[in-house]
C-alpha cells in the first residue's frame, strides 16, 4: 500500500462574525471604515456611524469593546496613534461655529455642490478671520480614560495639520502647522496623562525656503524633512535635509541627502536599524525601491519590484518593519491579477507571489486589503468580481509560503474592509456588510497539511 504525502500550504482560520455598530451609507463618507494594529495589544478600529465617528478596541481573541469619544473628537477627521506605553492620542479637526462655518470655509469654486452653497453663505466672524476649524487634541490612558480636551494654539485654519505623534520616556512629542505652506511649524510636549505644554515656534530647517517640509519619524524620534529645489518653490528637487525637532523649537545638525532619486516622488518607509526605505514609480511604469542607512546620504542601489504596476499599490508594515505590498499585475493575454510581495527589515525582495486573478471580461475588478505580522505571516483579503459581496481570505507563512489556498469569510460585504496584524500573531478583518453593520473577525494564520 502507498501512502500519500501532505503537502503543507499556509491557511487561515477565523472567529464568528461580531457586529460592532452601524455605518452611514457609503454614498455619505469617503472613508467609512479604518483599522490599525496597537503597539501592545489587539487593534482600534474607527468607522462613521449616524450618529457620528465611533471608536471600538478589539481585543486579540476578536471582544470588540466601544469607547466613548469626547464631543469635540467624533469628527470624520479622528485620527488615532496608539503609542509604546499604552496611551493613545487623538487628534481632530474641531469647528466651533459647527457645520455653518465649515460651510463657510469651503474654498470657492471646487466644484462641489457644498462649495456651490458656500459662495452663497453669509460669512461668519471665525470664517472673515481666516479661524476656519482648529486642531485639538486628547489623551486615552489604559484604563480607558480621556483627558480633557485640548485645543492646539495657532492651529486655525482649513490646512492645520499634526506630525506623527512620538513617545519617549513617559513625553509625548507633537509638531504641527496652520499653513498650506508648512509655515510657521510649532511644537509642544505632554507627560502621558497631562495637556500639551507651551508651543514653540520651530526654526526654518534652512535659510531659503523649502519646496515641502515633512515630519517623518525616524528610529523613534520626531523630524524635520526639507525638500529643495533650485528655484524654490518650483523645480524638481534636487536634495532633503533632515533635521531632529527639539521640543523647545531647535533643531539638531542637517543631513544633507541627495542623488537622482530624491527628484522622485514616492513613498518613505522606516526599515531595520532606522534606516529607510524609498518607494517610487508611475503607473504603468517600473515599481522601484531603494534603501539608506540612517547615515547614509545617498540611497544604495534601486531595485525593480514590478516591471508595471497600475499605480494602486497597498503598502503595509508590521510592527518589526517587514513590508508587504500588494498591487495589481499583468499577466499574458490583457488579463491581470492581485500579486503580493515582501521587503525584509533589512531592505530583501523576495518573489511576486500570486494572489488571485482578476475575472475575465468582467466590468467588476477585485478590490483587496492585506497585512502582515511580525514572524513575516501575510494576510490578503480580496472582494468584487461576479461574486459581489463575497471576501476572500489568502494567507502565506514564512513556513508555508505562497497564497496556495483561498477561504470564504462571509457573502455579505458591501465592499468596505481592512485588515490589521496584530503583535501577537491574530489578524482582524473588519467590513461593512449589506445592512450597513460593521462586523470584525479575528483570523489565525497557521502552516497546515494539506491533500
Amino acid at each position: 500500500m502507498i501512502a500519500l504525502a501532505a503537502a503543507l500550504a499556509a491557511t487561515a482560520t477565523f472567529t464568528a462574525p461580531v457586529p460592532v455598530g452601524s455605518a452611514v451609507p457609503s454614498n455619505q463618507v469617503a472613508n467609512p471604515l479604518s483599522i490599525q494594529s496597537d503597539p501592545r495589544e489587539g487593534t482600534w478600529m474607527q468607522f462613521a456611524s449616524p450618529q457620528g465617528e465611533r471608536l471600538v478596541r478589539i481585543a486579540e481573541g476578536g471582544h470588540a469593546s466601544a469607547v466613548e469619544l469626547p464631543t469635540k473628537l467624533r469628527g470624520e477627521g479622528l485620527d488615532l496613534t496608539p503609542l509604546p506605553s499604552g496611551w493613545t492620542l487623538a487628534v481632530n479637526r474641531y469647528w466651533p461655529g459647527d457645520s455653518s462655518e465649515e460651510l463657510a470655509c469651503q474654498p470657492v469654486g471646487s466644484g462641489s455642490s457644498l462649495s456651490a452653497l458656500a459662495s452663497r453663505a453669509p460669512r461668519g466672524s471665525a470664517a472673515s478671520e481666516g479661524r476656519c476649524s482648529e486642531l485639538v487634541a486628547a489623551q486615552l490612558s489604559p484604563r480607558g480614560h480621556w483627558t480633557a480636551v485640548q485645543s492646539l494654539p495657532h492651529s486655525f485654519g482649513r490646512e492645520s495639520f499634526t506630525s506623527e505623534p512620538v513617545e519617549s520616556g513617559g513625553q509625548i512629542e507633537l509638531a504641527w502647522t496652520e499653513e498650506e505652506q508648512f509655515a510657521p511649524i510649532r511644537v509642544a510636549v505632554a507627560r502621558t496623562g497631562h495637556s500639551f505644554g507651551p508651543a514653540h515656534l520651530v526654526r526654518s530647517v534652512l535659510h531659503r525656503e523649502a519646496n515641502r517640509v515633512l515630519f517623518p519619524v525616524i528610529d523613534g524620534a520626531l523630524y524635520l524633512r526639507g525638500e529643495y529645489a533650485p528655484n524654490p518653490p518650483f523645480g524638481t528637487v534636487r536634495f532633503w535635509v533632515d533635521r531632529r525637532l527639539h521640543v523647545d523649537g531647535s533643531l539638531g545638525p542637517p543631513q544633507f541627502v541627495h542623488g537622482y532619486l530624491v527628484r522622485e516622488p514616492g513613498r518613505s518607509l522606516e526599515g531595520a536599524n532606522g534606516s529607510e526605505l524609498w518607494i517610487w514609480g508611475e503607473v504603468f511604469q517600473p515599481l522601484q525601491f531603494a534603501r539608506r542607512t540612517r547615515r547614509a546620504s545617498t540611497f544604495a542601489r534601486q531595485h525593480v519590484i514590478v516591471k508595471e504596476s497600475d499605480g494602486d499599490e497597498q503598502l503595509t508594515q508590521s510592527h518589526n518593519h517587514r513590508t508587504l505590498i500588494a498591487l495589481d499585475t499583468p499577466v499574458r493575454a490583457g488579463r491581470s491579477q492581485i500579486s503580493a510581495i515582501e521587503i525584509s527589515p533589512q531592505g530583501r525582495l523576495g518573489p511576486l507571489r500570486a494572489v488571485e486573478p482578476q475575472p475575465s471580461g468582467s466590468e467588476h475588478e477585485l478590490s483587496f486589503a492585506s497585512a502582515i505580522d511580525d514572524a513575516g505571516s501575510a494576510l490578503i483579503a480580496t472582494s468584487g468580481g461576479e461574486s459581489g459581496g463575497q471576501i476572500w481570505l489568502h494567507a502565506s507563512t514564512a513556513r508555508c509560503p505562497g497564497f496556495h489556498t483561498k477561504v470564504l469569510l462571509t457573502t455579505t460585504s458591501r465592499g468596505a474592509f481592512q485588515i490589521s496584524a496584530g503583535r501577537k500573531g491574530v489578524f482582524q478583518v473588519a467590513w461593512i456588510d449589506s445592512s450597513n453593520q460593521v462586523q470584525v473577525s479575528a483570523v489565525r494564520v497557521r502552516c497546515a497539511a494539506t491533500q
